[in-house]
């Protein structure tokens, strides 16, 4: 028996697993420090189950002082005022909108259902 608990798995599941379990590797990294990125990934396949092989990790060093726990805080002030922004109304956008308000030729607004979008296909709106 490969392992306890994993009779009810399929004949490739058990030899994964017998295969994945308790494996080294010459390139594994154990630290206990927080992990900021994984800089590669390489995932081989074996009877269609993939596994994680290899991860090289670039963990911070505290000694060095590459990146510290700290937060950083950020003192300046927003800059709110953008002066390339055109002046807009406010809308409220619906997840699930039953239909749209237009301007026709006469600057009157109308409601159109969402099932009558077909009217705009060439660009234009033929009432």
């Amino acid at each position: 028996m490969i392992g306890e608990g994993v009779s009810h798995w399929g004949r490739k599941h058990q030899q994964f697993y017998g295969f994945a379990v308790n494996r080294e590797s010459t390139l594994d990294v154990y630290s206990k420090r927080r992990i900021i990125t994984i800089t590669d990934l390489k995932i081989v396949e074996w009877h269609n189950y993939k596994h994680l092989d290899w991860i090289s990790r670039r963990v911070e060093d505290l000694q060095l002082g590459v990146e510290s726990y700290q937060k950083r805080l950020n003192l300046t002030n927003p800059d709110t005022y953008r002066s390339d922004l055109k002046q807009r109304e406010a809308y409220t956008a619906y997840s699930n909108p039953r239909g749209f308000i237009y301007q026709n030729k006469d600057k009157k607004n109308r409601l159109m259902q969402i099932d009558e979008l077909y009217k705009f296909s060439d660009g234009t709106l033929n009432d």
